[in-house]
């Protein structure tokens, strides 16, 4: 023999088939596994390219069957099996096609390698169709048939059968050294592996102990951890009440702040409303005034308008006794045209101030209103600003505990003693800071003369004082001076 090529050397799936007694009628089939080897040779004699297909089991060392196929007993085969490729092409196909499902991928635990580190493995198309591998024995084991069977979901059918003779002699010795050499091999790896795993487990104790001691190391750590999380905890509540704390004196000073601007403000509506009163005050006066000066012009206009009739009555009796006299009735028409115009004039101008006295009386009554709502207002301001200075106390009373002392002032105020240490809210500017300086608004006439006017009702006094023009704002004709 020449030298050989392995095309194909792979462990499979197979069904072996045994006979149960000496007919071969009955076989006992199980599943196992077969090495398969394809070579490629040339023989000796005819230097013809032959294929060697070879079976063998890793279990049964005696199990060992071979067959070579030249051209003329693969003719036979194909037309046997009525197969449609040539014989160079039939190795070929019978590996990528019909072997590839029933490779065992990996078999390490068998003692051999992997498979794809084997011949043929790399030339398997994937996708081949599903087959089925039978090894039928014969009763004397001296040779076996090797079936290919293709599989479909309701049938199988035989691809091709071949008969393997059984190896023995000098071959299955041979065959025998290799496994000897290879369960040799195998062997020293496994005390190889032994000694190994001597020194690990040595290794494997003292990391055990030193896993006991990081273990140890790790509860501590742990203890550790925890008590640093419970003082990171404290320290965050520590934290938040100190930000609340903080958060409630801000709104204590903000609500300060609030209440000083609404003791401002309501300060400047009383003021406002006593400069409004006091306007209303001088208007009411004034119209009063315009009001007795007017009831006195329509009591002098009444006895003129009498007068006038008394003199028209005497001049209608003097135009009755002088009707003879001719000479002088133009002149005495002309009178009486002169006396019943001033007559009409004087009736008119009755009627405008009787007219007058209506809106002022009108008038009057409306601002007699607005002084009673300015009133109401000002004691509701009044009361509102008693309420706001408790509140303040009552605040200074909570904020300065220990309670502070409490006296009177000259004027009967609450003055607050803050003890050492505190500091003042509203500040050292404050007119609530020092009571002493306080004054009671309305009560204290220093105070009130000390006002200084708006400068709106500068302008509303300016245009009530003048009179001899009449009121812009009341809608009052100008008073007459000299009526006669």
């Amino acid at each position: 023999m020449t030298s050989k090529l392995a095309l194909f050397d792979q462990t499979l799936n197979a069904s072996l088939h045994q006979p149960l007694s000496s007919n071969n009628s009955d076989f006992k089939a199980y599943k196992t596994r077969v090495k398969l080897k394809i070579l490629e040779q040339r023989s000796e004699t005819t230097g013809e390219k032959e294929l060697k297909f070879e079976i063998s089991r890793s279990d049964d060392f005696e199990f060992l069957f071979a067959e070579i196929l030249n051209n003329e007993k693969y003719q036979t085969l194909a037309r046997e099996h009525d197969l449609i490729v040539d014989f160079d092409t039939f190795p070929k196909v019978i590996i990528q096609h019909l072997l590839c499902k029933n490779i065992v991928k990996n078999s390490e635990e068998d003692g051999e390698t992997d498979a794809r580190k084997k011949p043929g493995y790399h030339s398997i198309i994937d996708h081949g169709k599903p087959t089925e591998i039978n090894i039928i024995l014969d009763s004397d084991r001296s040779f076996c048939s090797f079936e290919l069977y293709s599989k479909t979901p309701i049938s199988k059918g035989r691809i091709f059968s071949m008969k393997l003779s059984a190896v023995r002699g000098d071959h299955l010795i041979s065959h025998l050294l290799k496994i000897c050499s290879s369960q040799a091999a195998k062997l020293s790896g496994y005390h190889k592996t032994s000694d190994e795993l001597e020194a690990l487990r040595t290794k494997c104790g003292e990391l055990e102990k030193e896993n006991r001691r990081l273990g140890e190391m790790k509860e501590r750590c742990e203890e550790e951890t925890e008590r640093i999380r419970e003082l990171e905890d404290e320290l965050e509540l520590v934290k938040e009440e100190r930000e609340t704390i903080r958060v409630l004196a801000d709104e204590r000073q903000d609500e300060v702040a609030e209440m000083q601007a609404e003791v401002d403000s309501a300060k400047r509506e009383l003021e406002l409303c006593e400069e409004e009163r006091d306007i209303v005050a001088k208007m009411l006066n004034e119209e009063q005034n315009k009001n007795d000066y007017n009831q006195k012009e329509i009591a002098r206009l009444r006895a003129d308008n009498v007068a006038i009739r008394r003199n028209l009555e005497k001049a209608d009796k003097v135009l009755k006794r002088n009707d003879a006299q001719q000479n002088q009735q133009s002149l005495d028409v002309r009178k009486l045209r002169e006396l019943e115009a001033d007559l009409k004039e004087k009736d008119s101008m009755v009627d405008s101030l009787t007219g007058t006295i209506g809106m002022l009386r009108k008038e009057l009554e409306e601002e007699k209103l607005k002084l009673a709502e300015v009133m109401d207002s000002f004691e509701r301001l009044k009361t509102e600003n008693e309420g706001v200075k408790e509140r303040l106390l009552m605040y200074r009373n909570q904020r300065f505990s220990p309670a502070p002392t409490v006296g009177l002032t000259p004027l009967g105020l609450p003055t607050t003693t803050l003890p050492a240490g505190y500091k003042t809210v509203l500040g050292p500017n404050s007119p609530y800071a020092n009571p002493n300086n306080m004054r009671t608004p309305f009560r204290d006439a220093t105070f009130q003369n000390q006002i200084t006017p708006h400068h709106q009702a500068i302008r509303f006094n300016s245009q009530l004082n003048d009179d001899t023009n009449g009121s812009s704002m009341t809608h009052t004709p100008p008073v007459l001076r000299n009526p006669q």
